[in-house]
């Protein structure tokens, strides 16, 4: 909950203008936070007589804002979704957008596509940019009706005359990808200015992808580092991450490990977890921030836990090698292995053989070396060597078989499908 005595209450303002600049236009919402801004509990309390008395519209989605992001009060979606009705139920467009939200995600109120799109055609017909650009994206996405991407196209494009950068940005998206349109790199990346320079910071950030690798334009990476540092700015956490990424690397900007760090950190602290990998990196190896085995672990975990191969087998390693801890080492890189992690299995397979868990288990390091074998270690061809003479015939058919059922399981992707973002679309070299 933020509260207006505290640093989070404004920490949370860039959340806050994202929530409001879904449901109303840029200059209603930056009018609408600058009113929330300075809310008091007594405030609340005046709003809640005003609308209950004279049921005026602006004030209800006021209290909706209040009671759906926390503010001064306990967060309550229920009674949120209750004022937007209010609100919408007079025809007021921002609660409208917001009400057919809710039904979209279930937020408050149960899931209810139809319910969605009905109140979105609501504010769509008064001309709201965002409930136009919001119905675009149902029909992109056959949510709540069969998939047709020349409804969405038309949909953006009315989105983009009242004045939607969201919706510019999803045609750049049409272009990049060749849905419902020819593809085409060079519109797709006119639509992408078009939204950026309307102030979307996520175009920003795909502007900059685009330059770092050439993507429909000529190569700047240079060029790139100026559109990343905007979107961080404008709080885009993929940004801040991909900075820390070229600063690591040096590919833009001058190599600085501290500067990495510290782009690393703004969006590890939001959960990114390709971010949080490179933070858990940087105290592994004490690059710009001192060497702190126990931070490099936090910070693995995190990213570990959402997923990431790569922090997974780093993680499991720091277990064992630094943190004295073989059963979580194990836990990470079969983590890890499952998703064809490099050399995961293979040191899955060495845990085993080397009695880390308390005693040696060949059995289980054979069929590991196995999986690793299959994966494409080179490695794995001389451990099988060594392993194959201390087994019995039976027991090796054994762990063969499971090694079988184990890859069948867990079969191989191809480097795109293992890839983050879309193939067609350039993607994030912070992995």
């Amino acid at each position: 909950m933020c509260t207006r005595t505290s640093a989070k209450f404004f920490l949370c303002s860039a959340a806050l203008w994202a929530a409001l600049s879904t449901v109303a236009g840029a200059d209603q919402a930056s009018d609408l936070l600058d009113r929330v801004r300075t809310l008091t509990k007594v405030d609340i309390s005046a709003m809640q007589k005003k609308a209950e008395s004279e049921g005026d519209p602006s004030t209800e989605f006021m209290l909706a804002v209040v009671y759906t992001q926390g503010l001064l009060v306990p967060e309550d979606d229920v009674q949120g979704v209750s004022w937007d009705r209010k609100a919408a139920d007079q025809n007021f467009p921002p609660a409208e957008v917001a009400l057919a939200t809710a039904y979209q995600l279930g937020r408050g109120i149960a899931k209810d596509e139809g319910e969605a799109l009905k109140w979105y055609m609501k504010a769509a017909n008064q001309g709201s940019a965002m409930a136009e650009t919001n119905i675009g994206e149902m029909y992109a996405t056959g949510t709540g009706m069969p998939q047709n991407f020349s409804e969405a196209k038309n949909w953006y494009i009315k989105a983009v005359e009242h004045g939607s950068p969201v919706a510019e940005h999803n045609l750049a998206t049409m272009y990049f990808l060749g849905q419902g349109v020819k593809e085409d790199p060079k519109e797709a990346i006119k639509w992408l200015r078009k939204s950026a320079d309307h102030g979307l910071a996520t175009s920003d950030f795909q502007l900059g992808m685009c330059y770092q690798q050439g993507f429909g334009i000529k190569k700047d990476e240079k060029k790139s580092i100026e559109l990343f540092r905007k979107a961080a700015n404008l709080g885009e956490d993929k940004a801040s991450t991909e900075l820390g990424w070229a600063y690591a690397n040096g590919v833009g900007v001058s190599r600085d490990y501290g500067e990495a760090a510290r782009w690393y950190r703004r969006s590890a602290e939001h959960g990114d977890p390709a971010a949080a990998y490179g933070l858990g990196v940087r105290y592994m190896l004490g690059q710009g921030v001192n060497r702190d085995y126990a931070e490099s672990a936090k910070w693995l975990k995190v990213a570990a836990d959402k997923g990431h191969g790569d922090a997974q087998f780093n993680l499991a390693m720091l277990e064992v090698q630094a943190l004295s801890n073989p059963p979580e080492a194990l836990k990470y890189a079969t983590m890890a292995a499952e998703q064809n992690t490099r050399d995961a299995a293979i040191f899955v397979a060495e845990l085993y053989a080397a009695g880390a868990l308390g005693s040696r288990n060949l059995g289980l390091a054979y069929e590991w070396a196995l999986i690793a074998q299959e994966q494409g270690d080179p490695r794995a061809a001389p451990a099988l060597s060594q392993l194959r003479p201390q087994l019995p015939d039976g027991e090796q058919a054994k762990e063969e078989s499971l090694a079988h059922s184990w890859l069948a399981d867990h079969p191989l992707q191809s480097k795109q499908k293992q890839s983050t973002g879309d193939p067609l679309l350039p993607d994030s070299l912070a992995h």
